[in-house]
């Protein structure tokens, strides 16, 4: 199993354990049943949906959020999106990765004037350390660790 693996899955199950809600990282059908997307979790609180992406080492993390944004123009479901990336503050502050994050939020700060659909969006994105070490060494014990951590920064998000 990799590192993201091992992290996602162990949020995962935090998260589902803590919210009592249906927590889950599968397909989720677009409204017009023409495409199967797939986030890493979401989540139904009251009338909103969080989705939560893991951008550990990702070379697109931009691709998430246009996703995000499509299937919320597409849907015909008035819910609130809520999104959370999660982004590896190591690796997207390498000058040969800055950009993507930076590409990201700058489309997340100017989504709303791209539809009137996504006044019922909001962006967030938390920054969360971890070790090239054990990264590279797909250290288990440490994945879970930082899970833990993680999942205390984004209770707060989900329960406001």
């Amino acid at each position: 199993m990799t590192f993201t693996t091992i992290f996602k899955q162990e949020l995962l199950n935090l998260l589902d354990d803590k919210t009592k809600r249906l927590c889950k990282s599968e397909e989720i059908e677009y409204s017009k049943g023409t495409y199967k997307i797939k986030f890493d979790v979401y989540i139904e609180k009251d009338n909103s949906i969080f989705i939560i992406e893991i951008e550990l080492r990702r070379s697109d993390p931009i691709n998430n959020l246009i996703k995000t944004l499509h299937w919320k123009c597409s849907s015909i479901d008035n819910k609130k999106i809520n999104m959370i990336q999660i982004f590896d503050k190591n690796y997207y502050t390498k000058p040969e990765n800055k950009y993507k994050k930076d590409f990201t939020l700058f489309l997340a700060k100017r989504c709303n004037l791209l539809h009137k659909k996504l006044s019922h969006f909001s962006y967030r994105s938390l920054d969360i350390t971890i070790d090239e070490k054990a990264y590279k060494r797909k250290d288990m014990i440490e994945a879970k660790r930082i899970a833990r951590n993680t999942y205390k920064q984004l209770i707060g998000m989900i329960e406001k």
